[in-house]
């Protein structure tokens, strides 16, 4: 026994002294045995000069691009996927790593995959993405990585930031349709964009409130004043997106049609049109025109020109906006697309959701009542139904956004299921000072709608900063409590002063009686709310790396707007009861808070409130 256990120890001191030639056999001898060269074929040139780039900064090493598969360490290839869908596989036996793609911007998601997966890349904006240096990356020894796009159309609508970060920061991400209002593509950024699409092989397409693009006052008007919205008996030129035409006027809708026509073919790289109606301008209450609800002359229109796009352009996919009210009553939430566009795909746009709730559980009538249009859609017309979201507009959400990161899975999961195979991400992060201000947490609503759109068995946590997720999660819980409050509360369904939704003028509210009592529950959110982000900013770390002090300081200003509008909803209840000296302090507080919106309009409040106080005073 004692000569066993000398023999086993000689063993292992022996084993000790001798070069550690296992693992691998040896992780130092396969980095030299790699030769740090990457082959593709033609389809994926520009993606193995990605992934050169990338791991040449990583590594520290030269990669270079190989002239042959022989003995490449990283090899890029195309197998063509009979689904149709993006597809990508990373496989690796540990001498060698293939990358297959189903198209050539697979082959770019597949790059982007392994550089996160491998060596913890993240893309978190446009001008931010964190790249590990790690001089001892190997390729792994057992990889087997297989994605199949779970949606097939991931589009990211560029009402803002329309430019080429944006672009390569979507494609990043997923995204493989970039889209942006019709008349933008006429711009030199569009130019920008769509060179950045052909390179890594992303669709392109065109949408928008286009009625008064592709109907212009300027050009029409004099000769044709029939064609534009009648208001009070006189014809009036449209001149803006929110501007409809006369649409129960064939010839009008005959010669929108041509120019919708000659637009796609001047642009013959669009894929996909999705027009729009105006939305929230001018309205024809012509006699003929007031036959039927606007959305139905619009879906009459759609009908028309799906069937004349079929001819002219058979390969662009053409598809109607479903808003969640009837534009001509403002009032009714639906989600109906116009039973007179039968054959016409519908995208679905539930302005004003509350998204911290996954829909299918919301019992708020008025999401019951969307989500009962969706699935009977959905049912009845198979293929046909789309989403548009609106996961990064941060101004419906009074600049109070959260990360979605929570129910946005399951809202994707559900929206599957309908068969659902176009989602449209609305790319709108407005504040109302800065939209550098909101545009990050934007960013990573997108970067995970790009993912799970992709992939919806992802990693969400993966996705965000490891040293913030905690203070995230405690923020988007108070937030996300004030989500609530969308629906109720934006336009149009609501005169409101303050609140969430784009028309925020003060002088706009108004102390109606049967708004009481919901105001009565938005203070009690509000008041809720500043407490307890007081609480959490006095628990905010004193220092940290950049990405923990931009979270701070966002959360340091949605306590101060949270406060802000607070002091606002107290002083309009006081209004209510005629207790003007009180209203009057509250306003007061409202502007000592150093909330920067809205400062006008609360000062001229103010003032309206103290003469009001002076006139009761003098009455006594």
């Amino acid at each position: 026994m004692t000569m066993r256990i000398f023999i086993i120890i000689s063993v292992i001191l022996i084993s000790l002294a001798l070069p550690p030639w296992s693992k691998a056999e040896n992780s130092e001898n396969q980095e030299k045995a790699m030769n740090f060269t990457i082959w593709s074929d033609n389809s994926g040139k520009f993606a193995a000069e990605e992934l050169r780039w990338y791991l040449s900064q990583i590594t520290g090493r030269n990669w270079q691009l190989a002239a042959t598969p022989d003995h490449a360490a990283i090899r890029l290839r195309l197998q063509h996927d009979s689904s149709g869908r993006d597809a990508f596989t990373l496989h690796s036996d540990g001498v060698g790593l293939e990358i297959t793609g189903a198209n050539p911007r697979s082959l770019y998601y597949g790059v982007y995959a392994l550089l996160e997966q491998t060596a913890g890349c993240r893309f978190y904006e446009p001008a931010d993405e964190y790249r590990p240096k790690l001089p001892n990356w190997t390729i792994p020894s057992r990889l087997d990585v297989r994605e199949t796009a779970t949606f097939r159309s991931r589009q990211l609508c560029l009402e803002w930031n329309q430019n080429a970060p944006m672009t390569v920061w979507a494609a990043k991400n997923r995204f493989n349709l970039i889209t942006m209002n019709f008349w933008n593509w006429d711009q030199p950024f569009g130019n920008g964009i769509r060179e950045i699409a052909k390179s890594r092989g992303l669709e392109l397409g065109g949408n928008g409130h286009g009625m008064f693009y592709f109907l212009p006052a300027s050009k029409y008007f004099a000769a044709h004043p029939e064609w534009f919205p009648e208001i009070d008996g006189k014809r009036i030129p449209a001149k803006n997106t929110g501007d409809n035409f006369c649409y129960s006027n064939a010839s009008a809708r005959a010669e929108l049609v041509n120019n919708l026509i000659a637009f796609c073919r001047k642009h013959p790289y669009l894929t996909t049109i999705n027009l729009w109606p105006g939305d929230g301008g001018l309205i024809c209450r012509c006699p003929q025109c007031r036959t039927k609800p606007l959305m139905e002359y619009y879906g009459v229109l759609m009908e028309e020109a799906q069937a004349a796009m079929k001819k002219a352009c058979p390969n662009v996919r053409f598809s109607l906006l479903a808003y969640n009210y009837d534009l001509t009553d403002k009032t009714v939430a639906g989600l109906r697309p116009p039973v007179t566009a039968p054959h016409v795909p519908a995208m679905f746009a539930f302005w004003g959701q509350n998204l911290t709730i996954p829909l299918q559980n919301n019992p708020e009538p008025g999401h019951r009542l969307a989500l009962n249009y969706l699935t009977d859609y959905a049912r009845r017309h198979p293929g046909q139904a789309e989403i548009f979201a609106y996961y990064t507009d941060t101004y419906m959400n009074s600049d109070l956004c959260p990360v979605f990161n929570a129910s946005m899975p399951v809202d994707l999961r559900f929206y599957k299921s309908l068969g659902v195979d176009e989602i449209c991400l609305l790319w709108i992060p407005w504040d109302s000072l800065n939209s550098s201000r909101t545009e990050w947490i934007a960013c990573q609503n997108a970067a995970l709608l790009g993912h799970l759109t992709m992939n919806l068995q992802c990693r969400t946590d993966d996705l965000r900063r490891p040293e913030t997720r905690v203070l995230q999660e405690q923020l988007n819980t108070i937030l996300g409590k004030l989500s609530a409050l969308l629906f109720p509360f934006a336009p149009p369904r609501s005169a409101d002063a303050w609140g969430c939704g784009f028309s925020r003028e003060v002088m706009k509210w108004e102390p109606v009686p049967e708004r009481r009592q919901l105001e009565e529950q938005r203070l009690k959110l509000f008041r809720q709310a500043d407490a307890e982000l007081a609480a959490l900013v006095s628990r905010l770390p004193a220092e940290g790396n950049p990405g923990v002090r931009q979270l701070c300081e966002h959360i340091r200003r949605c306590a101060v707007r949270v406060a802000g509008l607070r002091y606002i909803f107290e002083a309009q209840m006081a209004i209510r009861d005629h207790q003007w000296t009180v209203a009057s302090s509250w306003l007061e507080r409202a502007l000592a808070c150093n909330m920067p919106e809205e400062r006008e309009q609360t000062a001229a409040w103010l003032q309206r409130v103290k003469a009001q106080a002076t006139t009761a005073k003098i009455a006594k």
